[in-house]
């Protein structure tokens, strides 16, 4: 929609009105919520948030989109992980 957002620190500078960001925080908090369900690790999980987010999936369907993109891989524990450092698959994502 053409909206800025510039993250600095953990302030967020963006042109969007308060009542659109709080409702894209809850969706994003709705999100997360059901990737806790996942066995995800932290860094995982954050990736499978923002990529469900922004892409309208469930975090069961960007599982599978981020598995397929070999983004993600279970490890011994049966808990997903990055298969590459968290900067490096943002900027993966960027490009999709």
């Amino acid at each position: 929609k053409g909206q800025k957002f510039k993250l600095k620190g953990q302030i967020i500078e963006t042109n969007v009105d308060l009542k659109t960001l709080q409702n894209i925080a809850k969706s994003l908090a709705e999100t997360y919520s059901q990737s806790a369900l996942l066995p995800l690790t932290p860094h995982a999980r954050r990736i499978v948030t923002l990529y469900a987010y922004l892409n309208h999936k469930t975090p069961q369907q960007a599982l599978k989109d981020l598995t397929n993109k070999k983004l993600l891989k279970q490890n011994k524990q049966k808990r997903w992980v990055l298969t590459k450092p968290h900067q490096q698959v943002l900027q993966n994502l960027r490009s999709i």
